[in-house]
């Protein structure tokens, strides 16, 4: 604070030179608007009542009136002053940047967790959040802070503009906040690219002093997080060397009519209640007729003795004829006064009385949501203007100091300022939990995007918390909630649940290959205890039908050509593989598809239609697909329509489940096709499938790519 004066002086000077041009009766006052020009007749149209002496141009108070310019903010010293000893200003500066900071955004991104942790990690360990209060306080009291974002090894080159891949790992060392005065000033030329509106008529440099004096530094734009106070139109913010103006200002003279009331209102309670007293001759003594100066100076010295005499001992010397009178001083009405001037600091700051002065103006009975819900409108809209262009600036750079990229879809939510109760939380948690089930069993969201989903709650909700980086990725690797495979270890304090399982295969949802059941509360319980997917089999009976699965319900399958070009990506519905111990026309397994009706009666099988990415590789016809555990035709189709557009699909046929198995057990290549004498069901969907599709030919031995 040593070197506060020289740039304060210098502003100063700057600012009162500035605002004089503007002030003054000269060409360029007038052409900015801020004089009327000289020798020329203005019109008005305004009320007048001259007899009643109303309106515009009368002899009344009210048009006695003048606003003048006071520029408060330049008084360094009298904000330092307010701030420090004033607790109304102070909480004026405080509570918005402290509310600001408080609802911390939420990063998202598709980025691994624990890159998103080790940014958390970062901003912790560097302060980096009390930095930024510390710089919004400041702008907000003076009207202009900035804060250096300090990079190890750019020591020498603060002066050049920043390049993120410059940026090695763990480089990022946090912020120095310095405020307009006595830190942080515009140096150089203003930016006045019309190409480039958010650095569009602000500084392109800056010039930072140290405490410990000297000359100082430049440093480019791009390296100092800007926050500026209240906003002035451009003659004021040019006068403000492109700050704003303190907080403060606008509040100032409600403060003062505030302080000056409390003040009154402590010396009448001093005059609450005066005693009077009476006795003879006291007018001719006090007139002067019969009293000289020493009998004046003797009357004094008694009355003063007599005070003393009532404040120590509560006595009183009273002549013959005198008496004692009490007067009062009432009151009436001046708390109401008192309330409202609060009321009109509130105002003034644009901040709730409950949260400035930290009470309600009615009594503890008045509720102020919707004062508090427009405080928080306001939060959101100064996050948005304020703090999001800043932090937009220094994510990037946290970015690359903790894991040596940007990710592409990096991006920042703010929550919202409120606290919640605990009341208030339960019932948002219920929502949000409701909602995911839903979700969940609808088969829209896997496991691991639950827990997510629930982790991101978290903050608001409270619910979810223990939901760590570890159990999501683990999710991810076992599936979904509600339909994953469950490894055969159980906890030997639960195997009576499981008694007679030990030697049958494990079902496909839980239970065993015959199981009809829905899942059991151990299952899902096992399910949800869960941490990794070792042990996890993929090898079931589904009716008798030994399957494999390669892809889980939930997991995306991708396919890549010779060149390594994705030609296939789809996000798996339904479990996805194949029969063991089958040759299908391919020379391959024949693959599968399983759902989740465990007793279906049928198996339906697809006749596909190849229209493989490459169409000289294409042939005259396809594999099949067999569609387990699907309750109607219906059903399967809409299985296969979800993972292959519906023109591959000629035709579905269906088959008894026993003939089925008893088909592929041979261990000989498969021809699917029914025999002759077997119903065969009409292809199903839309009408306008049907027509894109050929009419079902008798099936012939061979082999073909799979799919």
């Amino acid at each position: 604070m040593s070197t506060a004066p020289i740039p304060i002086n210098k502003h100063r000077a700057l600012g009162a030179r500035i605002g004089r041009a503007y002030e003054a009766k000269d060409a360029r006052a007038v052409g900015l608007g801020l004089q009327p020009p000289p020798n020329r007749v203005q019109g008005f149209d305004a009320f007048t009542n001259i007899a009643a002496r109303m309106g515009f141009g009368t002899p009344s108070l009210t048009e006695a009136t003048q606003y003048n310019m006071v520029r408060w903010t330049y008084d360094y010293w009298l904000m330092i002053t307010l701030y420090r000893n004033h607790w109304i200003s102070r909480r004026i500066v405080d509570t918005p940047a402290q509310d600001m900071v408080r609802a911390w955004p939420r990063l998202t991104s598709d980025i691994d967790p624990s890159d998103l942790t080790s940014i958390d990690r970062t901003i912790r360990r560097t302060n980096t959040k009390q930095q930024l209060m510390t710089t919004l306080k400041w702008a907000r009291l003076f009207g202009g802070a900035g804060a250096l974002i300090v990079i190890k090894g750019h020591e020498n080159r603060l002066d050049e503009p920043l390049d993120y891949e410059t940026i090695e790992p763990g480089a990022y060392k946090g912020l120095i906040p310095f405020d307009r005065w006595s830190g942080i000033y515009p140096e150089g030329s203003i930016c006045n690219d019309i190409e480039s509106p958010l650095l569009f008529n602000l500084p392109e440099k800056y010039r930072v002093q140290t405490p410990e004096g000297g000359n100082g530094f430049t440093v480019h734009a791009s390296r100092i997080l800007r926050f500026n106070g209240p906003s002035v139109p451009a003659p004021e913010y040019q006068a403000q060397q492109y700050w704003g103006i303190s907080c403060l200002e606008p509040a100032f003279e409600e403060i003062r009519k505030r302080d000056n009331m409390s003040w009154n209102i402590l010396s009448l309670s001093f005059r609450a209640s005066i005693i009077g007293m009476r006795f003879n001759d006291l007018a001719q003594a006090l007139s002067g007729a019969g009293m000289n100066q020493n009998a004046l100076v003797a009357f004094q010295s008694r009355m003063e003795s007599i005070n003393q005499l009532m404040s120590n001992q509560s006595m009183l010397m009273l002549p013959e004829g005198g008496g004692l009178e009490q007067i009062s001083v009432q009151a009436a009405g001046w708390d109401g006064i008192y309330q409202q001037f609060q009321l009109d600091i509130a105002g003034a700051a644009d901040i709730p009385v409950s949260r400035l002065f930290g009470r309600t103006i009615s009594g503890l009975g008045q509720a102020n949501d919707m004062d508090e819900r427009v405080y928080e409108e306001k939060i959101a809209v100064e996050q948005e203007d304020q703090f999001r262009p800043q932090l937009d600036r220094l994510y990037p750079i946290l970015a690359m100091s903790c894991f040596g990229e940007i990710p592409k879809d990096l991006d920042l939510v703010f929550p919202s300022v409120r606290v919640l109760n605990d009341e208030e939380k339960a019932n948002l948690s219920q929502i949000a939990t409701n909602n995911i089930n839903t979700l969940v069993n609808a088969g829209i969201l896997t496991k691991a995007q639950a827990l997510k989903e629930l982790k991101q709650s978290s903050d608001v909700t409270g619910f979810g918390t223990n939901i760590t980086d570890e159990d999501i990725a683990a999710a991810e690797k076992a599936g979904d909630m509600t339909g994953e495979l469950l490894g055969p270890d159980v906890p030997e304090d639960e195997t009576d649940a499981t008694e007679g399982a030990e030697t049958a295969k494990p079902g496909l949802f839980g239970g065993t290959a015959d199981s009809t059941d829905t899942p059991s509360p151990l299952f899902r319980k096992l399910v949800a205890r869960a941490k990794d997917s070792e042990g996890v089999p993929d090898e079931y009976d589904v009716a008798g039908i030994p399957v494999k699965i390669e892809f889980r319900r939930g997991s995306r399958r991708q396919i890549r050509n010779q060149d390594n070009q994705i030609v296939y990506d789809r996000l798996m519905k339904h479990h996805y593989g194949f029969i063991r111990n089958t040759v299908g026309r391919d020379g391959d397994e024949i693959d599968c598809i399983i759902g989740s009706t465990l007793n279906a009666p049928m198996v339906y099988v697809v006749d596909m239609e190849d229209l493989g990415p490459e169409v000289a590789a294409r042939e005259d016809e396809d594999e099949d697909k067999v569609l387990i555990g699907f309750n109607s035709p219906e059903e399967a189709e809409q299985a296969f329509i979800s993972m292959y557009d519906s023109d591959f699909l000629r035709s579905i046929v269906s088959m008894p489940v026993a003939e089925f198995r008893e088909l592929i057990l041979t261990g000989e290549p498969v021809t699917l096709t029914p025999p002759a004498e077997m119903d065969m069901p009409e292809p199903v969907g839309t009408v306008a499938d049907k027509a894109k599709r050929k009419t079902p030919r008798k099936r012939k031995a061979g082999r073909m790519k799979k799919k």
